[in-house]
């Protein structure tokens, strides 16, 4: 995508999975942005996606094979969507106590955590349903997703840094307004969604041509 920035440059959109610069806003990220909500969807991967990817539509049950760890992405704290909206509804748009910013900010780094690695365990999951229907071995699937989830961690890292650069510029500011807050996360929230969707998007075809690929 291309260099995005918003609200007098001083919001900008996450950078491009494997460059730093910013993105321009494009006219469909500026319609996602008016038509987003404030806050993600608990799921990260639609039913449109895994639609045409030929993939399921929801998890399947969890597999024993291979499992994923919150660790590995740094997760201290299991966050939802409903945290963050509890967390908002006390602040006063006028006043913003830094205590209060880095509490939220710090519900909200967890809530990015968690959702990423939601899509990592979902795309595991389905990957391994899809393979093990198709007969591929053990071993094939493992290598396959280790070569994998090398890729998504290496996205997310980047995006995670994106993130804290954002939150340290935030705390900086000598006047905290809650409002600001609200506008902070009504602008990045959907330009993550579009950021994990896009590196979902990625992964999964690789996964489906590594199938493809045995079966040939």
């Amino acid at each position: 995508m291309n260099n995005c920035s918003v609200c007098r440059k001083t919001i900008t959109c996450p950078p491009n999975i494997r460059e730093l610069p910013k993105w321009q806003l494009s006219s469909r990220c500026q319609r996602e942005l008016s038509e987003c909500s404030l806050y993600l969807n608990d799921y990260l991967l639609g039913k449109k996606h895994f639609t045409e990817t030929k993939f399921r539509e929801y998890p399947p049950k969890k597999s024993t094979l291979i499992s994923m760890n919150r660790n590995e992405l740094g997760i201290r704290q299991h966050v939802r969507r409903r945290d963050i909206s509890n967390a908002m509804n006390s602040v006063n748009p006028f006043y913003l106590s830094k205590k209060k910013l880095h509490r939220i900010l710090y519900i909200y780094s967890n809530y990015i955590k968690n959702s990423f690695y939601d899509m990592m365990n979902f795309l595991l999951e389905t990957f391994m349903d899809v393979a093990t229907k198709y007969g591929i071995p053990e071993e094939y699937q493992i290598k396959c997703w280790e070569e994998c989830k090398q890729g998504l961690l290496a996205d997310y890292k980047i995006i995670n840094r994106y993130f804290q650069m954002r939150f340290n510029n935030l705390t900086k500011h000598k006047i905290l307004l809650g409002a600001s807050l609200h506008y902070f996360l009504f602008f990045h929230t959907p330009c993550y969604y579009n950021y994990v969707r896009k590196s979902s998007n990625r992964w999964t075809t690789f996964l489906k041509e590594k199938i493809q690929n045995y079966k040939s």
